[in-house]
């Protein structure tokens, strides 16, 4: 049963992931307030109240009397890694966790749940092994930024917060996110693989996304932390040659590594993103009974088909 009459509170929730969300819990009248550096707003049951992701202010009070809470807060990874930006994308995390959990601390009735939103990256390049919720973390800049992450979330502990940890693999939406991308490429005949293409892609459709969001709310779990990803992780040659299916393309020529790299290099994001293997699995919400609606890569394609 879906999740009716709750408060809910969404930190960052102005994003691709954060918008699902408010939308879905907002059709089953839920009363959402989204925590977010936009100018305030209040339409119908969605309120949004001012906050840098840092420092107090007035939307405390937001957060006291909430039934749920969650956090998606943190810059986009889509940017130069320059050494600035790299102090940004780990400080936008860690300080919005810092000023949630000091936060929780303060106020008289405390969300039953808090869940912090994390990225699949926290496993680094799996190669062609599989990962899952017990896996060390790997190496690179965004494994580091995910473990320091998730070092500052499980800094709280509150005897009537239970709190959960959400790893989110590539989302796939019918706008924004990694896919709309590659169906104008496909579109124009530039669907080829990446590389090798033997890297894999750990995917999930956003429809499942927002249905483990709510089986973690709604749910008493065993587990504290949840790979959010479908349990069949593909190559990047067959996430491709699925795309060009969809949209009925031939076979395309692949972008080499090298160009990859050298692209990445004149943008200002490592190709490690596009070439590194990410293959991981949801083992805990499939020991949970955790019921996902797009197991098939080609299903959730058709499904999202603009």
């Amino acid at each position: 049963m879906a999740l009716k009459g709750k408060k809910i509170i969404i930190a960052g929730g102005s994003g691709l992931i954060g918008s699902a969300l408010t939308e879905h819990f907002l059709a089953n009248d839920n009363n959402v307030i989204i925590l977010s550096r936009s100018e305030p707003f209040k339409e119908q049951m969605l309120e949004s109240v001012y906050w840098d992701g840092s420092t107090f202010d007035k939307w405390i009070n937001s957060i006291n009397g909430a039934d749920y809470l969650i956090n998606l807060t943190g810059k986009n990874l889509n940017c130069r890694w320059t050494k600035p930006n790299r102090e940004e994308i780990i400080e936008s995390r860690t300080s919005s966790v810092i000023a949630l959990g000091e936060a929780l601390k303060k106020i008289q009735a405390p969300p039953k749940k808090w869940i912090q939103v994390s990225a699949v990256g926290y496993y680094g390049d799996t190669d062609g092994n599989s990962a899952d919720e017990e896996s060390p973390s790997g190496e690179g800049f965004v494994a580091e930024v995910c473990r320091k992450w998730e070092d500052t979330f499980n800094k709280y502990s509150f005897d009537k917060i239970e709190t959960k940890i959400v790893r989110i693999g590539n989302v796939l939406t019918r706008k924004r996110g990694m896919l709309e991308p590659l169906i104008l490429l496909t579109k124009f005949f530039l669907g080829g693989r990446t590389g090798s293409g033997n890297q894999f892609i750990s995917w999930i459709h956003i429809d499942d996304l927002v249905s483990i969001f709510e089986f973690l709310l709604e749910n008493q779990n065993t587990g504290k932390v949840f790979n959010a990803v479908s349990p069949e992780p593909v190559t990047n040659n067959d996430f491709m040659a699925a795309l060009r299916k969809v949209y009925s393309r031939p076979w395309s020529p692949p972008a080499p590594a090298f160009g990859v790299k050298l692209v990445s290099k004149i943008i200002g994001v490592p190709g490690d993103l596009i070439l590194d293997s990410s293959k991981v699995v949801p083992k805990n919400l499939l020991e949970e009974n955790f019921n996902f609606h797009f197991t098939e890569l080609q299903t959730a394609l058709n499904d999202l088909k603009t």
